[in-house]
């Protein structure tokens, strides 16, 4: 994803965000409606899974490591992915 402005770091936070902003922008071309910006937001939470129980977790100034870091990411992505879940997916785990 590029941005006018200045370049983004390349993490999906940004693709999952500017998605609504796109799907508005893509009806309102098509009806010559008004288009709206995207703005970008400035801090983002990054967690990495390592792997064997591990992740590492960066926001701000903070880092952790560790069983947290991989429980909070698995969490914050099986909520994530529940979202668009069909019925009768995922239902295991």
């Amino acid at each position: 994803m590029s941005f006018a402005p200045g370049r983004l770091d390349r993490v999906g936070v940004y693709d999952v965000r500017q998605g609504p902003v796109l799907y508005r922008n893509i009806a309102a071309a098509l009806s010559c409606g008004k288009l709206i910006p995207f703005k970008p937001q400035k801090r983002y939470l990054s967690i990495l899974n390592m792997g064997d129980n591990r992740g590492i977790l960066s926001w701000r100034s903070l880092v952790v490591s560790g069983l947290f870091a991989f429980v909070l990411k698995n969490y914050i992505d099986k909520r994530f992915m529940k979202r668009f879940q069909v019925s009768g997916e995922m239902d295991e785990g």
